[in-house]
């Protein structure tokens, strides 16, 4: 009877290291965007910006980045650093709302101390769940651990055997794989520090905002999130910062939302920022700035990273750390994007 017990455990046990390895082997890795950096540096466009925090130094963070693709898309930490002198990371996945942004943090404070989180907050978390595309892009990449599981659990219920085992979603891929799915191994180092960097430029449409904007009710569901997150910043001794990064053209219930969010934070007396108002000062050129509505390019991202870079610098009075022998390969790395950067069109 031992004997049987013992072999029973040693099937499950390799059933699970066989089914981790095809789930890493079908998982989508990457999808064609227009001209960037990151395919320059690595083909796993999908998987690098988890990958890269996972692989970070524990405690490494000063200040951590938490959203969807307006987050990972807009704002550059390589360009902070060099600009600032403090160290950050765009802990992102596409479509990320902040239900799912909680839930990041919660994974994220378990290995890094930041001073600061920044959370922007294009999708506001009022649906009960995530549909099960947006949830691929939030979990797949997400480390195994009680946070990602709680995750699928809360924001997707319907998908919930799915997201656990996403070859069920994937499986079909078998007639695409190429080796870089047999090569990816997870955790790689990000250069980029999860940024991504387009270099392709379209014209935008310059947001002309009424003077009068629509009313807007925040919903439950969403001042939930809200102070989920600050309960955690505030056990783990962080400052929060949520932001919107600025979006070409004019949404009127985008708009609206943003302006109830901000009614919201001045009442509760929470920090807000939203950088469609600063546009001019930040110096955004719609013609030139942007690969689409809501992404930036490098120069778009240069500017808005230098312009929240000092506002976060000067609002919370972070140490420069330029200089510091320790911090020398975060100047490697910011050399080493620019190498790519300045070189991409020859």
């Amino acid at each position: 009877m031992k004997k049987f017990w013992i072999k029973l455990i040693l099937f499950f046990i390799g059933l699970i290291i066989i089914l981790n390895r095809l789930n890493t082997i079908f998982l989508l890795k990457e999808y064609p965007v227009g001209d960037n950096i990151n395919q320059r540096i690595s083909p796993y466009t999908l998987c690098e910006k988890q990958d890269g925090f996972y692989a970070l130094q524990p405690n490494s963070i000063d200040v951590l980045f938490i959203g969807s693709s307006n987050i990972h898309c807009n704002i550059n930490p390589n360009q902070i650093w060099n600009q600032y002198g403090f160290t950050s990371y765009d802990f992102c996945c596409d479509q990320q709302e902040l239900g799912t942004s909680y839930y990041y943090l919660e994974q994220a404070l378990k290995t890094q101390s930041p001073e600061v989180v920044v959370i922007d907050i294009l999708n506001d978390g009022s649906q009960d769940e995530i549909n099960v595309i947006q949830a691929h892009y939030a979990f797949d990449n997400m480390k195994d651990d009680i946070y990602k599981y709680k995750a699928i659990w809360n924001r997707a219920k319907s998908n919930r055997l799915e997201l656990a085992l996403p070859l069920i979603r994937y499986h079909e891929r078998w007639n695409e794989l190429t080796q870089n799915d047999y090569k990816y191994k997870k955790g790689k180092y990000n250069v980029l520090k999860g940024c991504f960097i387009y270099m392709v430029s379209n014209k935008q449409e310059n947001p002309q905002v009424p003077k009068t904007i629509s009313e807007y009710s925040l919903s439950d569901k969403t001042i939930s999130w809200i102070e989920d997150i600050l309960q955690v910043c505030e056990k783990n001794n962080c400052e929060c910062l949520f932001i919107k990064t600025p979006l070409a053209g004019y949404d009127e219930g985008q708009y609206a939302y943003f302006q109830a969010f901000n009614e919201y934070c001045q009442k509760e007396n929470v920090k807000f920022l939203d950088l469609n108002n600063y546009v001019d000062d930040i110096g955004l050129d719609f013609d030139e700035d942007y690969a689409d509505k809501a992404h930036m390019n490098w120069n778009g991202q240069k500017k808005l990273s230098n312009y929240l870079g000092n506002f976060i610098k000067v609002q919370y009075d972070i140490n420069d750390k330029r200089g510091n022998y320790l911090y020398d390969n975060w100047n490697e790395d910011y050399d080493e994007m620019m190498i790519y950067i300045n070189s991409f069109y020859e």
